[in-house]
């Protein structure tokens, strides 16, 4: 009987560990199929709302915003809650409309690599420090969307990652982090572009059209 019970409790045990494997291979599959959609396009417009809410906090903290972003290769332009950012690519301005005020610092180290997650690599986060799994499917409007679930092998401040993937389409839909402190950011793309012949002039930050603000030299 006893030995029955071990065979059992084994089989089941293996069951389970294939099922996750399965899962973490189709979840990869998808992120990977979405990333090199993304790298396809010459050139991508995206408007999005952003939220972002905290209910363990008294009282509870809830924002809703809505952006656009331009990217084009390693390049983009995001608006958002009255900042302003250009990166070219090696460096990134960003322009503080409120305080008439332009920040930059270098986008990637001395090894050249990106440093921080940024809109241009925001797909390929889990190519490093995450494990991943599929999180099931949901219809909105007329798409299908299916969800990837990243959690972070190592971190102090991230909970978990869910991507949203439009069915058949293989495009980003939806980016939600969920940090250990109780704080939801929630980005979900409302519309979507590509291919539109984006100027590069449009990545170029220029201190001219910013007369009055403080730009570090």
């Amino acid at each position: 009987m006893v030995k029955s019970l071990n065979t059992l409790l084994f089989i089941l045990c293996a069951a389970i560990g294939l099922q996750a494997q399965t899962s973490a291979k189709e979840a990869k599959a998808l992120l990977e199929k979405a990333s090199v959609k993304m790298k396809s396009f010459e050139d991508v417009s995206i408007a999005f709302s952003y939220q972002f809410s905290n209910t363990r906090v008294n009282p509870p903290i809830k924002r809703q915003e809505t952006g656009d972003i331009k990217l084009k290769g390693e390049k983009y332009r995001l608006n958002l809650m009255g900042v302003e950012q250009i990166c070219d690519g090696k460096m990134l301005y960003s322009v503080l409309h409120e305080d008439e005020e332009v920040q930059k610092e270098v986008v990637k180290d001395d090894k050249g690599e990106s440093q921080g997650l940024n809109p241009t690599t925001i797909l390929d986060v889990y190519k490093k420090g995450f494990s991943y799994k599929l999180g099931g499917s949901a219809k909105v409007g007329n798409k299908t969307i299916e969800y990837v679930i990243l959690k972070p092998t190592v971190s102090e401040e991230i909970d978990y990652i869910t991507v949203g993937i439009v069915k058949g389409e293989d495009r980003l839909y939806s980016y939600e982090q969920r940090a250990k402190d109780g704080t939801t950011t929630l980005f979900t793309i409302t519309a979507f572009e590509v291919n539109k012949k984006l100027a590069d002039g449009l990545f170029q930050f220029n201190a001219k059209n910013y007369p009055g603000y403080y730009i570090p030299k």
